[in-house]
C-alpha cells in the first residue's frame, strides 16, 4: 500500500526489523510484547498519513507507531560482575537507524 500510494519513512513492523539468535527469540517476544507489531516510520507525519489511509478505507483496523524521530535511547546500569548475564538488547541486531526502538 504505501509503495502503490508513494508513502516514503514506513518500514514495517519492528519485529521484521530486527534479527537475534534463534536461542533468544522466545526471550525477545516475550519482552517485546506487543510492540513488536508496533509499524516504525519515520516520523508523526508518516504516521498521520497512514491513519488517513486506513480511515478512509474504514478497515476498522488498529495500529500502533513507533515515530523514529521521538524515540529516546533508553540508558540501562547493569549489575557488573555478572559472568553468565548478558543485557537482552546486545542480542539483538538490526539496522542502525532502528537501534533506539530496540
Amino acid at each position: 500500500y504505501c509503495k502503490r500510494n508513494k508513502i516514503h519513512g514506513y518500514y514495517g513492523p519492528l519485529i521484521d526489523l530486527i534479527h537475534c539468535n534463534e536461542k533468544y527469540y522466545t526471550a525477545v517476544e516475550q519482552t517485546g510484547g506487543r510492540q513488536m507489531f508496533s509499524a516504525v516510520v519515520d516520523d508523526q507525519h508518516v504516521a498521520s498519513k497512514l491513519v488517513e489511509a486506513m480511515q478512509a478505507h474504514k478497515g476498522g483496523c488498529r495500529m500502533t507507531f513507533m515515530p523514529l524521530s521521538k524515540l529516546q535511547p533508553h540508558k540501562t546500569h547493569f549489575p557488573q560482575g555478572l559472568q553468565d548475564a548478558e543485557p537482552l538488547s546486545r542480542c539483538i541486531k538490526s539496522d542502525a537507524k532502528f537501534r533506539v526502538a530496540v
